[in-house]
């Protein structure tokens, strides 16, 4: 008995098993531990306050985040969230402003699915709970005009006129965050859905949050 070292068309060498044995014995046992994976995110989303209209309350959001995979069944990491008042960017006549970041830790179990022939993408569904903190500011848009030819007669003739915009902002609100959701990775994208609240005002500060990006591996242990 033996293990082939080399295997020819006709001629194959094998190593005796006494021999296997001893080279085995003779090698420093490596204590077994986790693997750890590092991983960057970056993508983009949408996110609505519940106790208003999406006109109000629709903001879009930027990720980003950094997570580690411990074993390949659990995460560990923190997340970051910027949202702008969806309508103020579409609509040219929106006067009312709103920004608002989020910056929190998440951590969950990591369960992936076995592989399937018939569907070969790696695919892993991670829940995960959610606390941090979030800085907010809501703001006006005014507009004011001025007559570039200060001698010229609104009541008589057309007259040039300069608009001047500028956002009158109230100051940042800190407050705390709290939540959790799911999250489905494909490969090198993944699909995040979860809510998050203000556990001082559940009501009026309550978010639901969807979001799609990219994965980047950075380590691997």
């Amino acid at each position: 008995l033996g293990v082939v070292t080399r295997a020819g068309l006709r001629l194959s060498t094998a190593t005796g098993a006494d021999e296997v044995q001893t080279v085995l014995s003779a090698e420093p046992s490596v204590p077994k531990r986790p693997s750890f994976e590092g991983v960057h995110r970056l993508g983009a989303g949408f996110s609505r306050i519940t106790s208003q209209d999406l006109t109000t309350g629709g903001h879009l959001t930027l990720q980003a985040g950094w997570e580690g995979i411990i074993g390949r069944r659990f995460l560990i990491g923190f997340d970051l969230e910027a949202d702008w008042l969806a309508s103020s960017l579409v609509r040219e006549d929106e006067k009312r402003r709103s920004q608002r970041l989020l910056v929190a830790g998440r951590l969950g179990p990591r369960i992936e699915m076995p592989f399937n022939p018939g569907f070969p993408v790696p695919f892993a569904i991670q829940p995960y709970a959610q606390l941090g903190v979030t800085t907010s500011r809501a703001g006006e848009r005014t507009e004011t005009l001025s007559l570039l030819d200060p001698g010229c007669d609104m009541a008589t003739e057309a007259c040039a006129v300069d608009a001047q915009r500028e956002t009158d902002w109230t100051d940042w609100r800190w407050a705390p965050a709290f939540g959790g959701g799911v999250r489905f990775d494909m490969k090198r994208s993944y699909i995040d859905v979860g809510v998050t609240t203000n556990p001082w005002d559940t009501r009026q500060d309550t978010r639901f949050v969807v979001g799609l990006g990219l994965r980047f591996s950075a380590i691997k242990l």
